[in-house]
């Protein structure tokens, strides 16, 4: 696997702070281990396909099965919005962290105690 490549070639580190990341897989692959995986054609001309939308899935599905305690994104990007209130209604603790003054903060910046949080002023 290229990735295991890269590790071992720069001393990279699968530790971030405290955060230990014990299994890395391609952006191609579901955490679900769907028997689809890998998902095939992502590439187009103009950019990768089905990046957000595999992100979605994997954080709402680790949530779910309580893989893990607590969900995080950090993104500028609005199409994260709905998988912080999806995983909210449910009941599950995750998170959107993004920049204040972007797309929807006046819609989601009004919602008390919302999964939507801004890093910075």
């Amino acid at each position: 696997m290229e990735l295991e490549k890269l590790f071992r070639e720069t001393n990279c580190e699968r530790k971030i702070g405290s955060i230990f990341f014990s299994e890395m897989k391609y952006g191609n692959e579901l955490a679900c281990d769907s028997f689809r995986n890998p998902l095939t054609a992502t590439s187009r001309d103009s950019g990768q396909k089905m990046v957000d939308t595999s992100i979605v899935c994997d954080f709402l599905y680790l949530l779910r099965q309580r893989y893990v305690k607590v969900g995080l994104i950090a993104s500028d990007d609005d199409d994260f919005i709905p998988a912080a209130l999806t995983a909210e209604a449910w009941g599950l603790e995750g998170y959107l962290i993004r920049s204040p003054g972007r797309g929807l903060d006046l819609v989601t910046g009004k919602i008390e105690n919302s999964p939507i949080k801004f890093w910075r002023e």
